[in-house]
Parts: C-alpha cells; sequence; structure tokens
C-alpha cells in the first residue's frame, strides 16, 4: 500500500477510537445484542440436537452414489469401406440421431444424407442412435463407407431376410467394391492416366 492510503487508514481508526470514548464519558449506551430469552435458549439447544442426530443417521446409513445407466451397444463396431474411406460404425437403441466424427448428419449434403439413410429405409427401422466415426476419402466415398456399416449391423440384427433384400437393392452394401482410380501418368498428368497431345501422322 502507498503512504497515503496508510494515512487514510490511521485517521479513520482515530475518528472511531474518539466517538467511543466520547460515548463512555457521555453515558450513552452502544449497541450490543439483544439478550437471548429462556425460550429462544430451549429452540436453539433443539435444532442443535436435531443436527446432531441427523449427521449419526447418515453416517449409520451411508447414502447410495447416483450411477448413470450407459445405453448397452445392440451390435459390435462395424467397418464399412469404399474408395479410399472407412467408417467405424455402432448402434444403440434410441432417438433417431446420426452422428458423424461428433457431428449431426445435417452437415452432409443432401445426396449424401440419402445415401446414408439407404440401409435404414430398406430395412424400414430407425429407432437407433447411430455413431460413426470416418477417416479419409471424399464425401461421397464417406456416404458409402457409412452405409455399408450400417447395413452389416443391420443384418447382424435381423438376419437373412434383410440380407436378401439389400442385395437386391444393391451389391455394394454389404461387399466391398474393389474398384479404385487408375494412377496418372507423368506425360501428361492433369488431363488423366491416359489422355494424350493428338499426334499428325502426315
Amino acid at each position: 500500500m502507498s503512504e497515503e492510503k496508510i494515512g487514510m487508514v490511521k485517521t479513520e481508526i482515530k475518528k472511531t477510537v474518539n466517538k467511543i470514548n466520547k460515548e463512555k464519558v457521555d453515558g450513552s449506551k452502544i449497541e450490543t445484542k439483544k439478550p437471548v430469552n429462556k425460550i429462544n435458549k430451549e429452540k436453539i439447544i433443539s435444532e442443535k440436537i436435531e443436527r446432531r442426530i441427523l449427521v449419526v443417521d447418515t453416517d449409520k446409513k451411508p447414502v447410495k452414489k447416483r450411477t448413470l445407466q450407459k445405453k448397452k451397444l445392440i451390435s459390435n463396431i462395424y467397418v464399412g469401406k469404399r474408395k479410399r474411406a472407412i467408417a467405424r460404425v455402432s448402434l444403440t437403441q434410441g432417438d433417431k440421431k446420426i452422428t458423424i466424427n461428433n457431428k449431426s448428419i445435417e452437415e452432409f449434403p443432401k445426396v449424401a444424407q440419402l445415401k446414408i439413410s439407404e440401409p435404414l429405409l430398406i430395412a424400414e427401422d430407425d429407432n437407433y442412435n447411430i455413431k460413426v466415426n470416418v477417416k479419409g476419402g471424399g464425401v461421397m466415398g464417406q456416404a458409402e463407407a457409412i452405409a455399408q456399416g450400417i447395413a452389416k449391423a443391420l443384418v447382424n440384427l435381423k438376419g437373412d431376410s434383410l440380407k436378401k433384400k439389400l442385395i437386391a437393392y444393391d451389391r455394394n452394401l454389404l461387399i466391398q467394391d474393389i474398384r479404385r482410380t487408375e494412377p496418372h501418368k507423368p506425360s501428361c498428368s492433369k488431363r488423366g492416366p491416359r489422355a494424350h497431345k493428338q499426334r499428325s501422322k502426315r
């Protein structure tokens, strides 16, 4: 603290001491707490005893800790693949929510949303919470990988009847598509893997 502040505090202390001394000389009563009656004393004692009893009771009966019940997994984690995209899918019973990398499905374009929801529409059952972790590839590659993972999980739950429907609709919902893009050649890599300039023979 600065010297000015210390001086101000000292003067305030002196003023309060002088007031108290004047009141003692004049015979004026200093404000004190109201005396406690016998009835008030009995109430205070009874309240203290009740508090002690409550504390003893809580010691004898330990309070049970609240445990959050986790939703049980219906299926294991299923993997779907397309091009360079790899999706890991897990299902739980719930509120018809699909989260992809901790984001809602609405952040994907509508075409990708329809592709992801294809196996649920074919199964005619979407009462699941679906959590997905996707890496690699583009938007549509990731969407097809997610759809494949969801389809595999639903087939595990519902059996061969759904499997036949999915294969009749699109075989790649259950079986991985092996096709890849051809690597570009160094002579004309921007146009494509086999593109070349037109050559005149004459």
